[in-house]
């Protein structure tokens, strides 16, 4: 779903669709080629990118994907499956993003999420905004979207992976699940103001909604960094 960048400028291999992830498929979809499996998810990525998940229409998909809407239905059981297992298949490559955002700002948590919500809004054309209001708007499936990225069960998962990247000498936490909680409020800061500060009518970016962020990461930073200069 994130075709258009996951704020990285090229398209996802192939290899990202596999089988055995969250969202499942059913088997004749892992037998069709990968140029086939290409063809049909990146139909449905652009798809929920183009309008809110409650108007989104099989017959599209199964239009630009160029099937039947009987094998469509051989694949998946509806478009929840198909999300899904689309949200499954990018879970490795946008927790490689994150991991990396952290390494970038020499584990800062702080700093970390300055670099996501900058690099959101630098990526956010007029498509990939309203994709972003379209599939982040509705409640079920923002929580959807972020429970199969944040799954507790996978062990390669960011919440599993993030005590790797993290500097914790410079957080004033003394536990991990604290440090889990205030990753978790910031997730949800970036989130809210990513989409606050999209003023998709006017294509451009509501500047006081990106200064209540900063101002949100800095009280954060102050009340649990080590070491900071008041």
């Amino acid at each position: 779903m994130f075709s258009r960048s996951l704020l990285v400028k090229e398209e996802p291999e192939s290899t990202y669709y596999k089988e055995g992830v969250n969202g499942m498929p059913k088997k004749t979809f892992y037998n069709l080629s990968e140029e086939k499996k290409k063809k049909i998810t990146d139909a449905a990525c652009r798809e929920f990118l183009r309008v809110p998940y409650e108007e989104v229409s099989i017959n599209q998909i199964i239009k630009q994907a160029e099937i039947s809407i009987g094998s469509f239905y051989q694949y998946f059981d509806d478009k929840d499956d198909l999300f899904d297992y689309i949200v499954s298949a990018y879970r490795e490559k946008i927790n490689s993003w994150i991991i990396n955002m952290f390494k970038r700002n020499k584990g800062d948590i702080f700093d970390a999420a300055t670099s996501c919500f900058d690099t959101f809004l630098d990526a956010c054309n007029e498509y990939l905004a309203a994709g972003i209001i379209n599939i982040f708007g509705n409640t079920i499936i923002k929580e959807k979207l972020w429970d199969c990225i944040c799954s507790k069960d996978d062990e390669n998962g960011i919440r599993n992976k993030i005590f790797e990247v993290v500097d914790e000498d410079k957080i004033n936490l003394d536990n991990k699940e604290d440090i889990l909680m205030l990753f978790e409020l910031i997730r949800v800061i970036i989130h809210d103001s990513v989409v606050s500060a999209i003023i998709i009518r006017s294509h451009k970016i509501d500047e006081e909604e990106v200064k209540k962020f900063y101002d949100k990461i800095e009280f954060l930073r102050r009340k649990f960094s080590k070491n900071i200069d008041l």
